[in-house]
């Protein structure tokens, strides 16, 4: 009963559109949501000739002009906790700015990636706590309904060509995935990229929506999560990403947090034991490889499951012995680059991947934000981090506080650049899926009772 109480009492200042004085109505919000995330999905970016200039500017500018429509649900206090969060993240690359592990000039890159994205995130979070439920759904439905029948049309040459037209119109030339022998080889068949940059955005596009949906679609437990998993099937399918997995993982996650399946202690128990099996089935699989018979290079796809799953954490264990407490910081992929060559030498995924070996760029070698967080930041670092997120969530009113950060994680798994702009967006959305489902589930809850 004391739990229920503090919720209630968290719950009862949440601000609502039709309670503020600027605010954009529900419908509209919602559809400002479904802009941004296109925007994303796209990656609409400022490029000057080859090089990048503003990443996902698109996003950035329909995130900030949302936050201003609705600048009443707008706190001083949210404010103060997001500067003091920036504050810190410049603060801790002092150490390692000092020891001499990270280029200025990176950091400050980096850096400035982060602030927007933060931003960015907090503003987009405003947007999407204010928005209709219903229309949240039905907007993200039609969208994932769009990227699934387009990426399977697109093995049809007259889509591909339109697709490839548009890609090579809004892109630089060297951004353009177009490894198609590697993705025959690896994965089967050609990926579909469906007016996206390169394959592996599709399968992150689709999982993030599934999450979205399934998450705030009304139904009980087995719908959801039944749903979700037979979405991810048909995408996993047509769109040859595994990833989608850990979005899958996600709505599980959520079913069993959000509405109240799980409580207390047990909420981060759960995450912690989802987490730890996604990994080890992860490692397992790369194990098994050999007692199976299988090709052990087909089961890493090329490599990209090395740096996407497999390396990051051992290239953590490397940091750990000289980078413990502060990291390597913010950007310092340079310091990064021996660690990782270091921890793929001792698995022989240098012989089989002569790429790996020969690659310059320590940004290219790990593809895993969760793991990058705890890399750059460090043990004590990162904690000082994730402790002012989870006073900024709990400024916010949001009771559920394991679910945005194992959401995070498990998201995290599936792309790296920390400091870009999606780590940040999915991080702030998924509080805002907790925020909005805590809400919605308290009104129900007071109609009942009055």
């Amino acid at each position: 009963m004391q739990k229920s109480a503090q919720e209630r009492m968290a719950i009862r200042d949440l601000p609502q559109a039709s309670t503020l004085t600027h605010a954009l109505s529900p419908n509209q919000n919602a559809a400002l949501v479904a802009v941004h995330f296109v925007a994303m999905y796209l990656e609409l970016s400022i490029y000057w000739e080859e090089a990048l200039i503003f990443p996902y500017a698109g996003s950035t500018l329909i995130a900030i002009i949302g936050a201003f429509a609705n600048r009443s649900a707008i706190k001083p206090q949210h404010v103060s906790l997001i500067g003091i969060f920036i504050f810190a993240v410049g603060a801790l690359a002092v150490p390692a700015t000092l020891f001499g592990n990270v280029d200025p000039v990176q950091f400050f890159r980096s850096y400035a990636q982060m602030i927007a994205a933060t931003i960015a995130g907090y503003c987009i979070f405003i947007v999407f706590i204010l928005s209709s439920r219903s229309m949240l759904v039905r907007l993200m439905s039609i969208i994932l309904a769009v990227i699934i029948v387009g990426s399977f049309l697109e093995r049809f040459q007259p889509v591909r060509e339109v697709s490839d037209a548009f890609r090579r119109l809004i892109y630089p030339k060297d951004l353009l995935y177009s490894a198609d022998i590697r993705d025959i080889v690896s994965y089967g068949a050609v990926r579909p990229r469906f007016f996206s940059r390169e394959p592996s955005i599709v399968g992150i596009g689709s999982g993030i929506l599934i999450a979205i949906i399934f998450l705030l679609v009304r139904g009980g437990r087995a719908f959801k999560i039944g749903g979700a998993v037979i979405v991810s099937v048909i995408c996993i399918f047509i769109m040859r990403s595994p990833t989608i997995i850990f979005f899958t993982a996600v709505v599980f996650y959520g079913v069993m947090v959000l509405n109240r399946s799980i409580e207390g202690r047990y909420t981060w128990l759960v995450g912690f034991a989802i987490m730890f099996a996604l990994l080890a089935a992860s490692f397992l699989l790369l194990y098994g490889a050999g007692l199976s018979g299988l090709s052990t290079r087909s089961i890493l796809g090329g490599g990209s499951y090395v740096i996407r799953v497999f390396g990051p954490p051992l290239i953590w264990l490397e940091s750990l012995r000289e980078h413990f407490f502060w990291g390597l910081g913010l950007g310092s992929f340079d310091t990064l680059l021996p660690l990782a060559r270091k921890a793929y030498g001792a698995y022989d995924i240098l012989a089989l991947f002569p790429h790996i070996r020969d690659e310059t760029d320590g940004a290219f070698l790990i593809s895993n934000g969760f793991w990058e967080f705890w890399i750059f930041f460090g043990v004590a670092g990162g904690i000082i981090l994730v402790f002012l997120l989870a006073r900024l969530f709990r400024q916010f009113g949001i009771a559920k506080l394991p679910f945005p950060f194992f959401a995070w994680m498990l998201a995290l798994q599936t792309f790296g650049g920390v400091s870009a702009y999606r780590p940040w967006h999915i991080l702030f959305l998924f509080a805002a899926l907790a925020f909005l489902i805590q809400r919605d589930d308290a009104g129900r809850r007071d109609a009942n009772v009055a």
